[in-house]
């Protein structure tokens, strides 16, 4: 006898619940009437269909649909590159420590033919003053290239140091590259280390046609001249950031990168936060600055800013 009560009571609960998700299906945006399949199987049905109405969109995946080709980038490039996602991961375990806060910070990025060179992110400011070396690390002619970094200094007054704990590759025809780093931050408000891990990876290519550098740039006339048609590289990709061992952001990350004659260069990079919201995002804008070599397989060297706030500024053109 009791176990009859048990069956009943739990056939009551499952015609119960079917009947609940039958009187609301009109307040929740469903319209098809339940067959029967549904109604066996009335906790399928509930978790599949509602909760997707309450989990917000985040930004859809950036692709590339513009023609091109594996880049075949310089090593002065691809070392450039390198500097400038160490600098990104620094940036984005800081806003983690201390938020989203709109600032701006001046950044140089200068490397030689084989790679190698270094970057200065901030205006000499103890509290705000990185500089990151890059270092060639291996070249295998059928499978690409490997490189470290390592920095020391301050971002908002939290000190950083990788002791080359930050590698990297591209691989042959630079159509990809690869990251990851570990470091520490002390807590502000406990004073304990944080364990920070930051990893990121990118596919680029080449446009098979020249392209005009984005309208409203940079001041300068040579740069923000539509009728200029210049070498792009665009590229994509996601980053990944965790503390102490666990998940805390990620980023879908867009660049353009391009040069005309080793002249008229310009980088752009925009990384979009996508959890734990997509409120912040970290914008890259450097040109070239004259500096012997020009931004040719001799060398890069550019300078400009890194923004961090809850959006772009832009100009973004990135097909």
């Amino acid at each position: 006898m009791n176990i009859r009560i048990v069956l009943l009571t739990i056939l009551m609960i499952s015609l119960g619940v079917v009947g609940t998700v039958s009187a609301h299906r009109k307040t929740l945006g469903f319209h098809q009437p339940l067959t029967n399949h549904h109604a066996t199987h009335p906790f399928v049905l509930y978790r599949q269909e509602v909760p997707s109405l309450v989990r917000p969109e985040s930004p859809s995946v950036p692709t590339i649909v513009t023609a091109g080709v594996a880049p075949r980038l310089y090593p002065s490039e691809q070392g450039a590159f390198k500097l400038m996602q160490a600098a990104t991961q620094i940036i984005q375990s800081n806003i983690i420590q201390n938020g989203c806060i709109n600032k701006d910070y001046p950044i140089v990025v200068n490397t030689e033919y084989d790679g190698s060179g270094s970057a200065v992110l901030g205006n000499g400011d103890p509290a705000n003053n990185i500089v990151f070396n890059v270092f060639l690390k291996q070249v295998n002619v059928n499978d690409g290239r490997a490189y470290t970094v390592d920095a020391i200094g301050k971002l908002s007054g939290l000190s950083i140091a990788l002791n080359r704990s930050s590698r990297g590759s591209f691989n042959i025809g630079s159509s990809m590259q690869e990251m990851s780093s570990n470091w520490n931050l002390v807590n502000p408000q406990t004073g304990l280390k944080n364990n920070y891990t930051g990893t990121v990876i990118k596919d680029y290519k080449r446009l098979t046609g020249f392209d005009a550098i984005p309208v409203g740039f940079s001041d300068r006339p040579l740069l923000n001249d539509p009728a200029i048609l210049v070498n792009t590289v665009l590229a994509y990709g996601s980053d990944q950031i965790s503390k102490n061992g666990y998940v805390s952001a990620k980023y879908w990350q867009q660049s353009r990168s391009w040069r005309d004659d080793a002249s008229n260069s310009g980088t752009y990079w925009v990384m979009t936060r996508i959890t734990p919201s997509n409120v912040c995002s970290i914008e890259f804008k450097l040109e070239g600055y004259g500096q012997n070599p020009g931004d040719n397989l001799e060398g890069f060297n550019e300078r400009g800013t890194v923004h961090v706030g809850a959006k772009a500024i832009g100009p973004l053109k990135i097909r």
